[in-house]
């Protein structure tokens, strides 16, 4: 049986880019997330044999690149005729596709259905593949009567009631409430802001810091931002359609994980809860995610503790009701040195891809080996071609002897001037100088 890999970033946060009211922005997010989708090449290698469907075609010199990796995983790189940011549906609705889709099934005697998010497109392709008679089976996702537990888990109102069923839990979300309708979360909104350090507001679910609103609250600003906040929920549709969590601001600590820890988690297809690893987000000051740090230097050990301690608590709990795949849970630490829980993702992650690549080559103890650093989108001054890139790189990128250096990680994204890639090192500096000289390169 072949595994079938579906890249549809935009699917898991469908609801909410269907709330962006300017069209352009509502598109740039979809094209931005299909650019993206090469990069699900590395997610998909903890298969011994797979094939791909991507939004956006995979060119050969990328797919040549990632053959230098790993020889003889990738067997066939898909994409559908038309990209509408629903990539399951898009596969429907192309015949020729899904014809190729039956000669895979038949040379391997069927195919394993996996994806980076458990979508409702997910499962709509797996019925449809079924009506047509070909052996599909579906795995890392829920099964169909549990799909729900998706949208409430990875919600932001989910996790605040997730934390709160595991009353043992010493780690909890940060003081506040969910609101139901905007009058609400403005007065929700102003009492946190008075009361506490300031007010952060979230739609139920964003994505890579959009639909998160941050107030702090210093001497220079102690009105409430009143008129702000109505102008921003008049922007966008995503906040009127969807619960809004108010929370207090937390001034957060930068040692800690560079502020941000996460921890990954995989629940097996049999309901067995695996710890992955534990890092640090690389977020910017606007919020937005761009990448992780994975080693013995990023979390001090009781904060390391406290973390596996709950996470494991809170995945016992996810598996109960039923989730089956990849899953993280954010975190913060304030100044008094606090944790805090943020959000969870029930999906395959910002840095599933580098834990992958990790362990498929360092195995599973990677940690002890090498430090990982990651970003999936570091903005250039201009566009750059892959082949070019890929030579003027060339004394950086991973070696395979030393086990030192960079991967490139999309081809695609050069076109929009950006740049992803995961650098392996012996320890954090060493890392960190690898990805100097690389942009300073690319600069």
């Amino acid at each position: 049986m072949i595994s079938l890999y579906v890249s549809n970033i935009s699917e898991d946060v469908w609801p909410f880019i269907q709330g962006i009211s300017d069209p352009k922005a509502r598109q740039d997010e979809i094209d931005e997330n299909a650019t993206l989708s090469d990069r699900d090449l590395f997610t998909a290698s903890f298969n011994s044999q797979f094939a791909i469907i991507t939004p956006l075609p995979i060119s050969q010199s990328f797919v040549n690149y990632y053959h230098q990796l790993f020889p003889n995983k990738l067997i066939a790189a898909f994409h559908p005729a038309n990209h509408s940011g629903q990539t399951f549906l898009d596969i429907i609705n192309d015949p020729q596709l899904i014809s190729q889709i039956k000669n895979l099934s038949l040379q391997h005697d069927g195919i394993q259905l996996f994806s980076y998010s458990s979508s409702a497109q997910f499962y709509q392709l797996y019925r449809h593949l079924k009506k047509q008679g070909i052996k599909v089976h579906i795995s890392q996702a829920p099964k169909p009567q549990s799909r729900w537990i998706v949208d409430f888990l990875g919600s932001k109102a989910g996790i605040r009631q997730s934390v709160d069923l595991v009353s043992s839990s010493t780690v909890k979300c940060p003081y506040g409430c969910i609101a139901n309708n905007l009058s609400i979360a403005l007065n929700l909104a102003k009492h946190v802001y008075t009361s506490n350090n300031g007010v952060v507001i979230k739609t139920n679910k964003g994505h890579s810091g959009a639909g998160v609103l941050l107030f702090p609250r210093n001497s220079d600003q102690q009105a409430f931002p009143a008129s702000t906040i109505r102008k921003a929920f008049a922007a966008d549709k995503y906040w009127r359609k969807n619960n809004v969590v108010v929370e207090d601001f937390i001034d957060i600590d930068m040692n800690i994980g560079g502020g941000s820890p996460s921890i990954e988690f995989l629940i097996d297809d049999d309901s067995k809860v695996n710890y992955l690893y534990l890092g640090g987000m690389r977020v910017t000051k606007e919020g937005v995610f761009r990448g992780m740090e994975i080693g013995h230097q990023v979390i001090p050990d009781n904060y390391s503790q406290q973390m596996i301690e709950v996470g494991h608590k809170i995945a016992n709990l996810y598996a109960s009701l039923g989730y089956i795949g990849y899953f993280d849970i954010d975190f913060i630490v304030d100044k008094n040195g606090t944790l805090f829980i943020t959000e969870s993702n029930v999906r395959k992650t910002g840095g599933t891809h580098a834990y992958i690549l990790a362990t498929q080559i360092f195995g599973p103890n990677f940690s002890d080996q090498t430090f990982v650093l990651s970003n999936n989108g570091q903005h250039l001054t201009h566009q750059h071609d892959f082949n070019h890139t890929h030579q003027l790189l060339k004394p950086l990128l991973f070696d395979p002897k030393t086990k030192t250096g960079l991967i490139i990680i999309s081809q695609n994204l050069l076109s929009i001037s950006q740049f992803a890639y995961v650098i392996f090192a012996p320890d954090k500096k060493q890392a960190l100088s690898i990805e100097e000289q690389a942009i300073k390169l690319l600069s």
